[in-house]
């Protein structure tokens, strides 16, 4: 059973090492890298629902299939012993470590039907207490927070932006960066409790200022990143969200600036429409999401491998804390690629949303 765990990989990760497809990952063992014929994907398809399948591929090797209720393995590269015949005796030969009869696979998937729980289990109960033990730096952040505040509502000016406007750039600097961190250690609280997004009372937020304001907290972040931030659009509507609305505007912005190509430009366009909604639109130039990709970004952990060539740092929770959100307040975040640069790889991405006022 050791040498055929090499050959598996569990849903949901992607690696450079095979390819991402249905909530599956295909992974190459030996015998199967040289394989011209892939058609491991349409057997998959015809195989259904039962949590244990064999079947063979073209060339006569055994694949088994192990599902489980948060996803699939497929291994591949092995022989069962008393269902295979039609594999090349030289492929036999090569595969002699890779033999496993039925029984055995199916000792092992019910096993592992019954330790999948225990580990989801404890891993929830770490994320709980990392996220448990972030509320002191939290604490900490928000007084450096409501003091920089304090200090700039002395300031002349006519309203809040005015006089953050007239602060000493170090002053602003400060106040940006440290709301800006303030609100990314928020999110975490999404993930351990989903059902927090909608905690607290709704009340109006204008759209247009609050993804004014997060440009404003990014646009040293972009800076750095060499990528142009723009905000366009008109919108007067007021929806009535909760707190956590916010963090929608936190990651798609985020997300827009950490995958922008370089001298790249985010536009974020807020507008009422006669539909009585604010659509809202976030558009940069980067990576394109595959077309078979487009729903799975928003699950936690999943990152287009488009995304892992351009970026090497990321959690793959972003979208779907956003998800998260967005799923409080009833709307959907839609993914579309508008154009594409003759590399085929990357073009202009738009996050997208219509929130009802």
């Amino acid at each position: 059973m050791l040498s055929l765990m090499q050959s598996l990989c569990p849903y949901p990760t992607v690696t450079r090492d095979g390819e991402y497809k249905d909530g599956l990952l295909l992974p190459q063992p030996r015998v199967c890298s040289k394989c011209e014929r892939h058609d491991c994907w349409k057997q998959v398809v015809e195989v259904g629902n039962q949590p244990l399948a064999h079947f063979h591929c073209a060339k006569g090797v055994s694949l088994l299939l192990f599902r489980f209720p948060e996803g699939s393995i497929l291994s591949n590269g092995i022989i069962v012993k008393e269902h295979n015949t039609a594999c090349a005796p030289e492929l036999r030969k090569q595969l002699q470590a890779q033999k496993i009869s039925l029984p055995e696979a199916q000792r092992w998937h019910d096993a592992m039907f019954s330790v999948v729980p225990i580990l989801q289990d404890q891993a929830g109960k770490n994320v709980v207490d990392a996220v448990n033990s972030l509320h002191d730096v939290t604490t900490g952040v928000s007084l450096v927070m409501r003091n920089a505040e304090a200090i700039i509502a002395d300031l002349p000016g006519l309203n809040d932006d005015d006089r953050i406007e007239n602060a000493p750039a170090a002053l602003k600097s400060l106040l940006k960066s440290v709301q800006l961190l303030h609100r990314r250690l928020l999110m975490p609280s999404y993930v351990t409790n989903p059902e927090s997004a909608a905690h607290g009372q709704k009340h109006p937020t204008p759209v247009y200022k609050v993804f004014h304001r997060m440009v404003r907290l990014f646009e040293q972040v972009a800076s750095r990143g060499r990528v142009g931030l723009r905000m366009g659009g008109y919108s007067v509507a007021v929806p009535v969200c909760y707190d956590s609305f916010e963090t929608i505007a936190l990651v798609l912005l985020d997300n827009a600036i950490k995958y922008s190509l370089p001298n790249g430009t985010v536009l974020v366009n807020v507008n009422d429409t006669d539909r009585r909604t604010v659509h809202v639109a976030v558009e940069s130039d980067g990576p394109i999401v595959p077309d078979d990709m487009t729903r799975a970004i928003f699950e936690p952990r999943i990152r287009a491998r488009s995304a892992e060539d351009h970026a090497s740092t990321g959690s793959g929770l972003g979208l779907y804390i956003a998800k998260v959100v967005a799923d409080a307040h009833k709307i959907e975040i839609g993914y579309a690629c508008t154009s594409r640069r003759t590399d085929g790889k990357t073009g202009r991405n738009v996050f997208s949303f219509n929130i009802p006022y």
